[in-house]
C-alpha cells in the first residue's frame, strides 16, 4: 500500500474513534433537546446528524492528506506531523515537543492556523452540501418505492 492510503485508513481510524465518541455524546444529549424544540424528529435529526459525520469523515481524509502533504513537505513542520481534524483546532497545544512533533523550517504557528483553517472551511462546506444532496437523493428515492408500492 502507499503512504496516501495508509494515511488515509490511519485517519479515519484515529479520527473515527474520536468522532464516533464525540457524536455519540450529541446524539444523546444536543439531539433530543434540538428535536424537542424544533418540528422536525429525532430520526430525521440523528439520521442528517449521521450523514454529515460520514461525510466530515471522508472528506476530513482528504484534508488531512493535504494537511500532511503541505506541513511535511512545503512547511517542513516534522517528518510526523500531528493527524489534522476539522473539528480540532490547530493551536500550540496540537504540537507535542516530547513526542518530536516541533515546529522548524521557519514555520509558525499562525501559518499553520490559517492552514488549518484554509482546509477546514472547505472540508466543512463540501461535507455539507455532500450530506444535503445525499439527503436529497435518500427522500426521492423512498418517495419513488412508496409511489411503486401504491
Amino acid at each position: 500500500m502507499n503512504a496516501f492510503t495508509d494515511n488515509y485508513g490511519f485517519y479515519v481510524l484515529f479520527v473515527g474513534c474520536y468522532q464516533a465518541v464525540f457524536a455519540t455524546v450529541i446524539a444523546t444529549t444536543v439531539i433530543p433537546l434540538v428535536s424537542r424544540f424544533s418540528r422536525c424528529t429525532y430520526g430525521s435529526i440523528l439520521r442528517d446528524f449521521a450523514l454529515l459525520n460520514v461525510f466530515l469523515l471522508v472528506w476530513g481524509g482528504l484534508g488531512n492528506a493535504l494537511w500532511l502533504h503541505l506541513t511535511a513537505n512545503r512547511l517542513s513542520v516534522a517528518d510526523d506531523c500531528p493527524v489534522w481534524a476539522p473539528f480540532v483546532p490547530f493551536s500550540r497545544w496540537v504540537l507535542d515537543s516530547a513526542g518530536g512533533w516541533q515546529l522548524y523550517g521557519g514555520a509558525t504557528i499562525g501559518q499553520l492556523q490559517w492552514l488549518w483553517a484554509a482546509i477546514a472551511i472547505p472540508v466543512w462546506l463540501i461535507s455539507f452540501s455532500s450530506a444535503s444532496v445525499a439527503r436529497r437523493l435518500f427522500l426521492r428515492s423512498t418517495h419513488r418505492l412508496h409511489a411503486a408500492a401504491a
